[in-house]
């Protein structure tokens, strides 16, 4: 499933390209998202972890209604698990490709409405957690998080043009398609169904 996703979004690339589609703009994305810990094999209650979401990002115009955009992207996830007193911090920070198509919805001298809807690419540079009491502090390594990651994300944008850029303001949610867990061995009675989940609300600018 993993390599057909990631040959779907070589296919979306390949065929931006073969169209001819002109580049559109370049910008810059920073924000906050709130993650969290879902899967049918969650047994326990998690709390969100809020984390940094940044963006370097291209986009490429098809026409007036219709968008693709990619770029770069440094995301903090993870998720908490509190007892009475303990606190385990999970801490998952990805580097991430999109392949994004977004819809402008309605168009207006002083503000833009667009969706967006997306596949993404995702490789782990940061799996640890943190065990804090009252008195002590712990952290250690995980070695069992997948290094690579498939999501979907989508979400609303608002837009505000000026004479030198646009000013955008998105929402948007993200589901993992892959596991955290990595498959030990590729032992198929072992399957553990832990993905990682993000509501986010990321501000940023878009040179003409």
């Amino acid at each position: 499933m993993q390599k057909g996703i990631l040959g779907l979004m070589l296919l979306i690339l390949l065929s931006t390209v073969a169209h001819g589609a002109e580049w559109k703009r370049l910008g810059l994305q920073a924000g906050f998202v709130s993650a969290n810990l879902t899967g049918r094999s969650k047994t326990v209650d998690t709390d969100p972890r809020f984390g940094r979401f940044a963006r370097l990002s291209v986009g490429v115009a098809f026409d007036d209604t219709y968008n693709f955009e990619s770029g770069i992207v440094f995301i903090e996830k993870g998720w908490k698990v509190s007892a009475s007193d303990t606190t385990d911090a999970y801490f998952l920070d990805y580097l991430e490709l999109p392949v994004t198509i977004r819809i402008n919805l309605r168009q207006a001298p002083v503000f833009n409405t667009s969706a967006f809807v997306g596949l993404v690419w995702g490789y782990n540079i940061r799996a640890q957690r943190t065990t804090r009491t009252a008195s002590t502090e712990e952290t250690v390594t995980l070695d069992w998080v997948r290094k690579d990651e498939f999501s979907v994300a989508a979400g609303l944008g608002v837009a505000f043009p000026t004479r030198f850029g646009i000013f955008t303001i998105d929402a948007r949610y993200q589901l993992g398609f892959s596991t955290v867990v990595k498959n030990p061995d590729n032992n198929p009675d072992i399957n553990i169904d832990w993905r990682n989940e993000t509501i986010g609300l990321v501000i940023g600018y878009m040179f003409r």
